[in-house]
């Protein structure tokens, strides 16, 4: 019986999608039902039933382990919440570990894995070819959002060129032609294609790259990405939009402009990236690029139940869609 099916073979999405509800609100069905609306418990419920499904009887749960570089990042947490899920489930404890991997340390991250008898692995940090290699020897193994293309390890993650010339072209539609960039950190991959997307919307729109606009961040801060726009802002030739690789720097640079007697988005328009719930409550809120973030824990989870059941299984690589979200950062106001 396949670890990542219900006892009849037919998987939650065939559930979530019979029913019209999201993954997250199955897996409340089967394992907080008093949180769910009895209307939307029934629904869930005659889909199963229809599609005779039933979550797998309880047994002695073993362990999967899920790696992430930081834990004071909030753009993990619902990425957990969905591998959490899935890991319920599929009858699977799911233990959290935060620690950057490579050569010098993998010894020892993988022999504590071995004493902890972890069936499966699944990771949030950047592994080029040669570390993955080594782990997958030793343990199944899942990237979530970092991967290479040519990687031999199962992955999912999105289009991050796609993404953020999404978000380019809503700035230059806006009539903003000087954007800055404020990454993330040059070694892992989605910061070197987002970069990459940046670049290749000022290609195509005609318009140079200034690098004195473009900022490598030596990890996502708050403290960091404010002193790194006020410094931009205290230059001679200031930026008119700003995109960030993440929410977070995102309402730091909101806070420079201020600071530097600017206002947003009239003077200064900015964009985020990853539809955090801070995006939503800053003042004024962030226009910003949404990752799906629970179905991006959700799959990579489903992705190594499989791999755990069938080790031969095929290489498979996921690239989920994003949308922009506009809000009021780039959002014209009506003038007095």
């Amino acid at each position: 019986m396949d670890a990542c099916r219900g006892d009849s073979g037919s998987r939650i999405h065939d559930v979530a999608k019979e029913a019209g509800v999201s993954l997250s609100t199955v897996s409340r069905v089967f394992n907080q039902p008093k949180t769910v609306k009895d209307g939307t418990r029934e629904k869930v419920l005659d889909a199963a039933q229809k599609l005779n499904y039933t979550p797998r009887a309880q047994t002695a749960r073993e362990l999967l382990v899920i790696n992430i570089p930081s834990i004071s990042n909030p753009f993990y947490s619902e990425i957990l919440n969905g591998a959490k899920a899935s890991a319920e489930l599929n009858q699977y404890d799911l233990f959290i570990t935060q620690e950057i991997l490579a050569g010098d340390n993998i010894d020892g991250y993988l022999s504590a894995l071995k004493r902890c008898n972890a069936q499966g692995l699944i990771t949030l940090n950047y592994l080029n070819g040669n570390l993955a290699g080594t782990i997958r020897e030793h343990i199944p193994l899942v990237q979530c959002c970092e991967y290479e293309d040519d990687s031999n390890v199962s992955c999912v993650g999105i289009d991050n060129i796609d993404s953020v010339e999404k978000a380019m072209q809503h700035i230059l539609a806006a009539g903003h032609d000087r954007i800055a960039l404020l990454n993330g950190p040059e070694e892992y991959k989605y910061a070197q294609l987002r970069l990459e997307g940046y670049r290749k919307a000022l290609r195509d729109a005609g318009l140079p790259i200034n690098r004195d606009w473009i900022v490598h961040l030596p990890e996502i801060s708050a403290e960091i990405a404010f002193a790194s726009a006020v410094k931009m802002l205290s230059t001679g030739n200031i930026p008119n939009a700003f995109f960030a690789a993440s929410d977070l720097c995102a309402a730091a640079v909101i806070r420079a402009v201020v600071y530097k007697g600017l206002r947003v988005p009239e003077d200064i328009v900015v964009v985020g990236f990853d539809n955090i719930e801070i995006s939503s409550i800053t003042v004024p809120s962030i226009t910003t690029i949404s990752q799906p973030r629970f179905q991006l824990g959700y799959i990579a989870c489903d992705l190594l139940c499989e791999q755990i059941k069938n080790p031969d299984a095929e290489v498979q690589r996921v690239l989920l869609n994003t949308e922009l979200i506009i809000r009021e950062s780039t959002m014209s106001r009506a003038k007095d």
